[in-house]
């Protein structure tokens, strides 16, 4: 397939490269990010150089199933995040994504995910994309509803590690329910980067 760059007001999403891997190990090795991702630390550099090798190869076969996009800032190029498109079927596909830890806050991963996601639905043609983030993942799980996904259940002992069985979200949308929702979308992301109205001297006062 040929390459894919997806472009947003602060992001650049390309596929994923062999010279991002410094980054991706950098990430994986943050201890909230190994619990939420369920990956076992120590985590050699070796294990993440296969994993990334993987990834930039799933791009180069004739029909690919997965589709590894890169997160980096159009500023100063750093990578900050990936976000993944894991088809099920013709129709229908799962997404998943991390975010740098020194990224964290910024809205970023509700702007990556969201053009992936208009991608997937126009380009790739599906119908449905689902998503299932471990209970305790908040920053995830605010991603999704600031997308408009819906939360369809709970899947219990969904995984298990480190010996603790773990529940997921199910959370879904079909193509209709994005293109219904593209107010509602608007306006969720603009209240997540508007910052807080402060007192001063017993009044409010906009910054």
């Amino acid at each position: 397939m040929e390459p894919v760059i997806l472009t947003t007001p602060r992001l650049v999403l390309r596929p994923l490269r062999l010279s991002d891997l410094r980054a991706i190990h950098e990430q994986e090795r943050h201890p909230e990010v190994a619990w939420s991702m369920a990956f076992s630390l120590p985590r050699s550099l070796e294990r993440t150089r296969r994993w990334v090798r993987a990834a930039v190869s799933a791009w180069k076969i004739p029909a690919p199933r997965r589709f590894y996009f890169s997160v980096v800032r159009r500023k100063d190029r750093r990578w900050v995040g990936l976000v993944l498109v894991v088809l099920e079927g013709s129709e229908r596909a799962e997404v998943g994504y991390g975010l740098a830890p020194h990224a964290w806050g910024k809205g970023y991963m509700t702007e990556a995910a969201g053009k992936v996601l208009e991608w997937a639905f126009a380009v790739l043609g599906l119908h449905r994309i689902h998503a299932n983030p471990w209970t305790g993942n908040d920053r995830s799980v605010a991603v999704l509803e600031r997308l408009g996904m819906r939360r369809e259940g709970v899947m219990r002992g969904y995984d298990l590690f480190q010996g603790v069985s773990r529940d997921h979200f199910l959370y879904g949308m079909t193509r209709d329910d994005w293109n219904k929702d593209r107010l509602g979308r608007l306006k969720r992301q603009t209240q997540k980067r508007q910052k807080p109205n402060k007192r001063i001297n017993g009044k409010r006062k906009n910054r």
